[in-house]
């Protein structure tokens, strides 16, 4: 991009030239980590945060290139993974993957969630709840504030305990029958997609 010699561009409009260049709008996503980041930014931001050579890829083709890990959050041990396109930050993950494989911890856990999520967005605009079949505790949730949204997915059962948050950019509602089909690039991010 080319910029006129004297030109004054507010400092807020550069930092977010990346972003738009990109078309991943900058939306702050978990503890001051906005989508649209570059890896370099990120890690500047998180220097906890290390490089992952062999990290998760989503059903969306982002790859995982930091983690935080152990992260305490609540008390549970929890990996931080930090998914970016070809050039920026798409979404946050946090996942709390127990060996003791304890459903009522994992409820414990996945309750805390619940609440913590409540606080910082209201009430969940999808639920879904399973108490039978493969997993006794089988439940998702979807919350959606100020352009961002978290997607909660808890599971327990035989073998099992998984709670994962997984943080990401949230367009608005589109009119009925302008919005992507399903399968459609920019649909439903499964919080286990990889």
């Amino acid at each position: 991009m080319l910029i006129p010699a004297g030109l004054l561009i507010p400092a807020g409009l550069l930092a977010a030239l990346p972003a738009f260049a990109a078309g991943v709008p900058r939306v702050a996503l978990w503890q001051g980590v906005q989508s649209g980041m570059s890896v370099s930014e990120v890690a500047a931001l998180r220097p906890d945060a290390r490089p992952v050579t062999a990290g998760d890829t989503l059903v969306s083709g982002f790859e995982e290139r930091l983690r935080i890990a152990p992260f305490d959050l609540d008390g549970e041990s929890y990996d931080v993974k930090f998914f970016f396109d070809a050039t920026v930050l798409r979404s946050v993950l946090l996942t709390r993957e127990s060996g003791k494989k304890d459903v009522a911890a994992t409820t414990r856990a996945c309750d805390a969630r619940i609440a913590r999520l409540n606080e910082d967005f209201g009430e969940a605009v999808e639920k879904g709840t399973q108490f039978a079949g493969l997993f006794p505790l089988n439940r998702n949730y979807r919350f959606r504030k100020d352009g961002r949204e978290a997607l909660l997915l808890c599971l327990g059962g035989p073998g099992t305990s998984i709670v994962n948050v997984a943080y990401q950019p949230h367009d608005p509602e589109p009119a009925p029958g302008e919005g992507p089909q399903e399968g459609a690039a920019g649909g439903f991010f499964h919080p286990l997609g990889r």
